[in-house]
C-alpha cells in the first residue's frame, strides 16, 4: 500500500510544478504587487515591488521606468491578481495597454503573467 501513496504524492508534486507561473525572463526588472499589508501584516496604502522596491503611486512607477535603458524589459508577475490595471492610487487605475504605450515611448519592453 506504501508504494501507492509514494506514488500519488509524487503524481501531486508534479502537478502542481506543471501549474505554477512561469519565473519572470531573465534580466527583466520585475514589478509584483499589489500589496496592502507590510511583512508583519500591518495594513499599509495599496503598493507594488519594482526590483524590490515598494513603490506607492503611478508617478514614482513611470519614474523608475523612465529611468531604465533603451531594450530594457519590465516584467508583471501577477500571480495573484486577474485585474488587467495597476492599481496604484486614486482611480482610475492605469491599464496594462497604457503603461505599455507609456514604456514604448521611453524604449522599454513590457510584459506581464497574470493568474496562476
Amino acid at each position: 500500500m506504501r508504494p501507492v501513496c509514494y506514488i500519488v504524492a509524487l503524481a501531486l508534486f508534479l502537478s502542481a510544478l506543471a501549474l505554477a507561473a512561469p519565473p519572470p525572463p531573465s534580466g527583466a526588472h520585475v514589478l509584483r504587487g499589489p500589496y496592502a499589508f507590510d511583512e508583519s501584516g500591518k495594513p499599509l496604502p495599496e503598493y507594488y515591488y519594482f526590483d524590490g522596491k515598494r513603490v506607492h503611486t503611478i508617478e514614482q512607477l513611470k519614474t523608475a521606468v523612465s529611468q531604465l535603458a533603451a531594450s530594457s524589459l519590465v516584467y508583471f508577475d501577477g500571480t495573484c491578481t486577474s485585474s488587467e490595471f495597476i492599481e496604484l492610487g486614486r482611480q482610475p487605475y492605469m491599464s496594462f495597454s497604457a503603461f505599455r504605450r507609456f514604456c514604448q515611448d521611453h524604449q522599454v519592453r513590457f510584459d506581464w503573467h497574470v493568474g496562476f
